[in-house]
């Protein structure tokens, strides 16, 4: 009765805190707004965190402010302005190396907690915006006391750099909306790291008269750290010879030398650099290691990208370019539904490579895969070479027949036939296992297609209600619509599957 009732509110949690978006059925991976102004919502988990911290801010603001006015040489008023204004500097400068923290790749709590880059993103948004709101009142209440003495003031570094980097700061958050960071991300990203340093060395000099000191100096060294270990994973990698080829009107493929040292899990990714004259350039992309071959598919578009595409157009559509790769990163989400006894995965667009490499490693599971033509299927071949569960692909942007294709008819590899045999010694467990692996390399005989969009809804309730397992795991990358879909079906119907679900969510919005 207690493992029941402790199952109920498992469930209960999933449906109303974990799993759903803040407004029902709403949208978390997909952005509300309209071309000139969007934004992106957090899912409930994450607005309950940030309600959370909005009270720890209301009390640290309102907690009582003791004064002695016996002491003090100006009013009341004055002293309780100065006292107002040290209290949120100092909230303000307690922020930074968290927020710097929040926003770095080689954030340790990462790993920690177990949490996604894009989640701690979010929490680096949110952070920064309350030190905005410190730095604020700092200003305004400092700025009432200087009353009569503002303009001498100004004449002081320390005072100036004050006000400097106040402006800085509510300036970085401006140009970080997220239209901005959609349209022109590279201008958004070089930008914010130029405010950024000059914010820092302003709070610098602000700090270095007045005390606090120990908070830049965290805030430096949590930067240098994250800095530092990015050369060291660039310099060990190093800038190799890759193959960069055309494999779609949409996609390139990058094949490059692995490492000894290098692997990857599925869901993680690594940053990639072009050798060429925008060399500091670099974006996430999903890699997947297979043999002594590091591949990743790239999306063209705009800024970066659409440059190598060019190159790539006039050198018919091949060429050999040296880069170099920053990673691995990412937390492997995906590898707690290897935990799970049955598994759905979910894939589509440039999330793909993460899904197939995980569906490699899954023994019992079925893969849908949504791609808008059925080239774009083909041109991820070496990876499904070694996929042993069902496959469903649903093709978008096409019109055909749907049904049972051949493996090889679709991909440019034979199915891996296995010849098993039954040993005397075989003990039942042992059998039981090779009858499965059996039913599971049979179901590489051929992949179902159907020309149409997935439903989602009804995918995921009939192959819930008719998976024979005690759990299930849903694990899905792909287009923010398909996301949400997969999200809020889950988020509803949670507490009514009779058996555990768990979702994880491997798409990284940022």
């Amino acid at each position: 009765t207690k493992s029941v009732s402790r199952t109920k509110l498992a469930k209960l949690c999933q449906k109303h805190i974990i799993f759903p978006t803040v407004i029902p059925q709403g949208k978390y991976s997909q952005e509300y707004g309209w071309k000139y102004f969007s934004i992106l919502f957090p899912n409930r988990i994450q607005f309950l965190v940030d309600l959370i911290l909005f009270g720890l801010q209301i009390a640290f603001y309102s907690a009582p402010y003791h004064q002695n006015e016996g002491t003090q040489s100006v009013s009341s008023k004055l002293h309780w302005c100065r006292m107002v204004a040290d209290r949120s500097g100092i909230m303000a400068f307690g922020k930074i190396p968290l927020l710097i923290l929040f926003a770095g790749r080689n954030n340790f709590l990462l790993y920690i907690t177990g949490w996604s880059y894009n989640t701690f993103l979010h929490y680096h948004k949110i952070v920064s915006l309350w030190m905005c709101v410190d730095a604020l009142i700092h200003s305004v209440a400092y700025t009432i006391y200087c009353l009569g003495h503002y303009v001498t003031n100004l004449k002081k570094t320390y005072f100036a750099c004050g006000i400097a980097a106040t402006v800085i700061a509510f300036v970085m958050c401006g140009l970080a909306f997220h239209t901005l960071r959609k349209h022109h991300y590279e201008y958004f990203l070089i930008g914010h790291i130029l405010l950024g340093v000059g914010f820092i060395v302003m709070c610098w000099y602000h700090c270095n008269a007045l005390g606090s000191m120990e908070w830049m100096v965290a805030a430096c060294a949590v930067w240098f750290f994250d800095r530092l270990v990015r050369v060291i994973r660039m310099v060990g990698f190093g800038y190799k010879d890759a193959t960069i080829t055309t494999v779609d009107s949409e996609l390139i493929q990058i094949v490059v030398q692995r490492p000894s040292w290098w692997t990857t899990e599925s869901g993680q990714y690594g940053y990639i650099y072009f050798a060429d004259l925008l060399f500091w350039q670099n974006h996430p992309f999903t890699l997947v290691c297979k043999e002594d071959k590091i591949i990743g598919y790239v999306k063209i578009k705009n800024g970066h990208t659409n440059r190598i595409w060019k190159q790539l157009t006039k050198n018919g559509g091949s060429m050999t370019k040296k880069i170099c790769i920053e990673g691995p990163y990412g937390t492997i989400g995906s590898g707690g539904a290897k935990k799970m006894d049955d598994t759905l995965l979910f894939a589509g667009g440039s999330g793909a490579p993460a899904i197939i490499d995980a569906a490699e490693y899954v023994s019992m599971g079925k893969l849908f895969w949504v791609v808008p033509t059925l080239s774009m299927a083909k041109a991820y071949s070496y990876l499904m070479k070694n996929v042993k569960i069902e496959t469903n692909i649903y093709v978008t942007k096409e019109q055909g027949i749907d049904g049972d294709y051949a493996v090889s008819d679709i991909f440019n590899f034979e199915s891996n036939d296995q010849e098993t045999s039954a040993d005397d010694s075989t003990s039942s467990e042992d059998n039981k296992s090779s009858d499965k692996e059996m039913a599971i390399s049979a179901s590489l005989d051929s992949v179902s297609i159907y020309y149409h969009r997935p439903n989602v809804e009804q995918i995921l309730h009939d192959e819930i209600q008719q998976s024979s397992e005690t759990n299930v795991g849903i694990v899905g990358c792909g287009p923010p619509g398909m996301m949400d879909a997969l999200r809020n079906t889950v988020a509803k119907n949670v507490d009514s599957y009779d058996k555990s679900v768990n979702f994880y969510d491997e798409l990284q919005v940022w």
